[in-house]
């Protein structure tokens, strides 16, 4: 993998996004919702430093599987810690 500058994450997410929505894929192709989420949550405009450093297949272009993995696990540690609201009475 390919780690990819700090300053260049935001403006390749939101390229790969942009290029999500130009293809559109229809109704032959899995929705595209799910990738999309998984490419916002990885912006460091919505995620800061946390999902850092990024990594990127040389080969493809695509985000590497450890770092689409750490979106998971944050994911899932989140809804394991989440603090239960004050009782309506």
């Amino acid at each position: 993998m390919t780690p990819l500058p700090d300053d260049r994450v935001g403006p390749y997410i939101r390229a790969l996004r942009a290029g999500l929505r130009a293809l559109a894929p229809g109704t032959d192709h899995p929705p595209a919702g799910g990738l999309d989420r998984l490419l916002h949550a990885l912006d460091p405009a919505v995620s800061g430093p946390l999902l850092l450093p990024a990594h990127v297949d040389p080969t493809s272009g695509l985000p590497g599987l450890s770092w689409l993995d750490r979106v998971r696990a944050e994911r899932a540690a989140a809804a394991e810690t989440r603090v239960p609201g004050p009782e309506r009475v």
